[in-house]
């Protein structure tokens, strides 16, 4: 997920302001920077169990608690867009 807002940002194509955290504290920051709802991605592959989006901050640093337990773990942390999804 990180790659891909990579390529997004590159490419000029329109998508959520993001960071990427390694740690709690990365993780604590950008959630209080955004805001709720508060949306965080697994970075990894996580057979579609990857992101939490919700208004309870605790929910939010467990699931990012969790992914950042894993080998090389990290995780998107995104400011939340209201509106229909599409993937192509």
């Amino acid at each position: 997920k990180a790659f891909a807002k990579e390529i997004m940002a590159a490419a000029g194509v329109p998508t959520a302001m993001a960071h990427v955290c390694t740690t709690q504290d990365e993780v604590a920051a950008a959630l209080d920077a955004f805001g709720a709802p508060h949306v965080v991605k697994d970075d990894g592959l996580a057979a579609g169990k990857g992101v939490v989006v919700t208004d309870d901050r605790d929910a939010a640093l467990t699931h990012a608690a969790a992914c950042l337990a894993k080998p090389g773990g990290a995780v998107v942390v995104e400011e939340f867009l209201d509106g229909p999804e599409v993937s192509l």
